[in-house]
């Protein structure tokens, strides 16, 4: 059984009971920590170690501490997120500095913070918005104390703010701060009201949710897509009960949401698949027989016409309109089948996955989600028959790579 979980942007990270570390997943920037760049469909065990006890990935990169108290860090370093005062890429944990006295750990997108055992609070990484609270906007490669204060408890990371919890039960901010009914920034901690009751804290891309030692549960921020799991979409910059219950314990977020249950009947196992399933099971996987492992190492000399006749001949086969509703010209067909697909190219070849996924996933489905009737008319019709290819266009000043911390609006 795992004992601690870590989620990255594109892969994931564990420690069983035995205090080992294991990762899945994205590894094109050694994120996973193996020593490898070869992405990893299944956990893999990064180091030999067997004293690991907490993990916290972000984009490309990773956070952990062991029973020593010693803090590691692996995966890419733009913007000084791996905090070891250089911007080197590294493919195998590497000890942050010579301490033995981190505590706990959280990680964003670009930036990450620490409460060391003697209450003190660091952070490096990502300052877009004054999110590492020392009082500037400029990257830090390093850590760096936040204050003076010896009495902090638990720091969690978001991608436009950062939120503490002290051990006065008070809650903190700083960064995009939202919460205290005002959305201008600060590049320092400022209090959260002046309740002393808080429990709990995290911290999303412009949200955070709170837990009180009453049980009660609060969110404020943006609320674009129901983050704050208060029944609608109105952002809020004042921090507000969630619903009545109070009986919430701890909580956990995503980039965009926080949780949601699944109910036992809509999880599904190999032998639940339809016939229609399986026969898609079946041709997919004779078109990456076929088509795209003898052509690995093409892909990888970044031979673009045949990415772009394997695209069109997947189009030709349904794989690239598969979950697109008929009247676009897609399949229609639900999650699992998407899942198939997906998963027998994600496997083959990256070069190739990738160029799939992005047409897909970032090129097609959002139009289909959220476009008008005219858009999915002249858009969609024609990505999901490979007639048309998608194409993603990202990054920015502050943002690099990471997509959640864009800022630009069309």
């Amino acid at each position: 059984p795992y004992k601690d979980v870590g989620k990255g942007s594109d892969n994931s990270h564990a420690i069983t009971e035995d205090g080992k570390l294991w990762g899945w997943g994205d590894n094109g920037d050694g994120d996973i920590g193996d020593g490898t760049t070869v992405d990893k469909s299944f956990p893999v065990q990064v180091g030999v170690a067997s004293n690991w006890v907490e993990v916290s990935g972000g984009t490309s990169y990773s956070i952990a501490i062991d029973s020593d108290g010693k803090l590691w860090s692996w995966g890419i370093a733009t913007q000084g997120r791996t905090g070891q005062g250089n911007l080197t890429t590294l493919s195998v944990p590497t000890q942050i500095g010579s301490l033995t006295n981190w505590s706990q750990i959280s990680t964003s997108g670009n930036t990450a913070g620490s409460v060391k055992t003697d209450g003190t609070l660091w952070m490096w990484g990502d300052n877009y918005l004054g999110k590492l609270g020392n009082s500037s906007t400029t990257d830090l490669s390093s850590p760096i104390q936040v204050g003076s204060l010896t009495t902090w408890a638990k720091v969690s990371a978001g991608n436009d703010l950062t939120v503490a919890l002290k051990t006065d039960g008070t809650v903190w901010m700083w960064g995009g701060v939202t919460g205290n009914g005002s959305t201008t920034a600060v590049s320092s901690p400022i209090q959260l009201g002046s309740d002393t009751d808080w429990g709990d804290v995290h911290a999303g891309n412009s949200y955070l949710w709170a837990i009180k030692t009453t049980g009660t549960a609060w969110s404020s921020g943006y609320n674009g897509n129901g983050e704050l799991g208060q029944g609608d979409t109105t952002n809020r910059s004042t921090i507000t009960q969630v619903g009545a219950l109070t009986n919430w314990a701890n909580i956990s977020q995503g980039g965009g949401f926080i949780v949601k249950e699944t109910a036992a009947n809509t999880v599904f196992t190999p032998e639940d698949f339809s016939e229609e399933q399986l026969m898609m099971k079946e041709s997919v996987q004779e078109f990456v027989d076929r088509d795209i492992v003898p052509n690995r190492e093409q892909f990888e000399q970044k031979d673009y016409d045949l990415t772009r006749d394997l695209m069109a001949k997947a189009g030709g086969l349904g794989f690239l309109g598969v979950a697109v509703p008929e009247e676009y010209n897609g399949l229609g067909m639900p999650f699992t089948s998407t899942m198939l697909v997906c998963d027998y190219i994600s496997g083959a070849n990256g070069s190739f996955s990738t160029a799939f996924g992005a047409h897909t996933g970032i090129g097609t489905m959002p139009i289909t989600l959220y476009g008008n009737e005219e858009q999915k008319q002249k858009y969609v019709s024609k990505l999901a028959t490979g007639e048309w290819f998608g194409a993603y266009c990202l990054t920015e000043p502050g943002a690099g790579s990471d997509a959640n911390s864009g800022k630009t609006k069309a």
